[in-house]
């Protein structure tokens, strides 16, 4: 078992896991097209954990998503999958990788994966951490469509989310889930320019039908409440390119963020 490892380690264990899973998808005949799902979960560990040989990843601390245990070192993986999450691509990284940095390597390593007519079937979806200056170009420059959650830290965000309670314009979406007691959801289309490219933006109303919840929500769309975004969310698209090219987020952006 020692030996199979090293010998996958020294060829490149996420080249391999690319090949098998590009073959499996062929093998079951299932289409390379629709969402791609790209995200990162944390796993804590316990030990030393001396210095890595190198190409090997750290296990270090880190900030763990599923906890607040600041503790316990950790590592990460990252993975992207289609269809009913059959993996595309997978990898091992270090404990305090950032998932900006991972979203524009995993664009370039899919890009060099991927031909043009796969790309231009499949749309990238990660949540905020994605939503970057350097990744947006490279998501523009690589034709990628994709959806995102669009952080706050862009100006924009409030702008069309004020623009939208002012309206007040909104399409009746209904219920999601099924069951007594689910929240429905209204929408409102609007656009937006970030770094000289327009996007489509759509907010995204969240109508709880519980008394308290109402209550709660009245109160934080009252102007000049420092809770107001949370009863929003923007979901944005590309303007410029064809419809299907839908990216969401709980905000939108302006040409440069506001705070860091």
């Amino acid at each position: 078992m020692g030996r199979a490892l090293d010998k996958l380690h020294a060829a490149g264990a996420q080249g391999v896991m690319a090949t098998l899973a590009l073959r499996a998808l062929g093998v079951e005949e299932i289409p390379l097209q629709g969402p791609a799902r790209a995200d990162t979960a944390t796993i804590l560990v316990w030990g030393e954990y001396e210095q890595p040989e190198d190409g090997a990843i750290e296990i270090t601390y880190g900030h763990a998503k599923e906890n607040n245990r600041q503790h316990s070192k950790q590592f990460q993986l990252g993975a992207v999958s289609v269809g009913q999450g059959m993996p595309l691509l997978g990898q091992v990284l270090d404990g305090n990788s950032s998932d900006k940095t991972w979203t524009f390597e995993t664009l370039e390593t899919l890009s060099r994966q991927l031909d043009a007519d796969d790309i231009a079937r499949l749309v990238y979806i990660g949540d905020s951490q994605m939503v970057t200056g350097p990744n947006l170009d490279r998501m523009a420059e690589l034709h990628w469509q994709f959806i995102s959650r669009l952080p706050s830290v862009y100006s924009l965000a409030d702008e069309v989310k004020a623009a939208a309670f002012a309206q007040g314009q909104w399409l009746e979406v209904g219920r999601i889930s099924p069951g007594k007691g689910t929240a429905s959801y209204k929408l409102q289309e609007h656009s937006g320019v970030i770094d000289d490219r327009t996007y489509r933006l759509v907010v995204v109303r969240c109508c709880a039908p519980s008394t308290r919840s109402e209550r709660s929500s009245r109160t934080r769309l009252q102007p000049g409440s420092r809770n107001r975004s949370r009863s929003y969310q923007i979901m944005k698209t590309c303007d410029t390119a064809p419809p299907t090219k839908w990216l969401t987020a709980p905000h939108s952006c302006s040409r440069r963020p506001t705070q860091a």
